[in-house]
């Protein structure tokens, strides 16, 4: 395949969502109870050493580690603008896309 585009880096969205959002969003698609409360920046701080601590001891993997921690306090914004003028192309929003996963783990569940 040619194409003249080589060397680019592209936000493949199609839209600003927040972690909370998005957190919510999936845990109602794959039927789970969606988060309950506000955590301030101090306090993810002080919950990820704890988590990673209990992963250590159960041997399970983590629930919550240092990057989710960081990445949920953060407020971050990121455009699709050059991927669209570059293609020409649209993005399935991101509910849409969830709900195409979980027919996909569905299928895959039953195999």
């Amino acid at each position: 395949m040619e194409s003249e585009l080589y060397d680019e880096r592209y936000i493949l969205n199609s839209e600003n969502v927040s972690f909370r959002d998005m957190l919510t969003w999936s845990a109602e698609v794959f039927g789970h109870r969606p988060p309950r409360y506000t955590l301030q920046p101090w306090m993810l701080e002080l919950a990820w050493p704890v988590a990673s601590l209990a992963r250590f001891i159960s041997g399970k993997g983590p629930k919550l580690t240092k990057e989710t921690a960081r990445n949920a306090a953060r407020t971050l914004g990121y455009k699709n603008d050059k991927v669209k003028s570059a293609t020409g192309r649209e993005f399935i929003p991101v509910r849409e896309s969830l709900h195409y996963l979980e027919g996909f783990f569905d299928l895959a569940e039953s195999a």
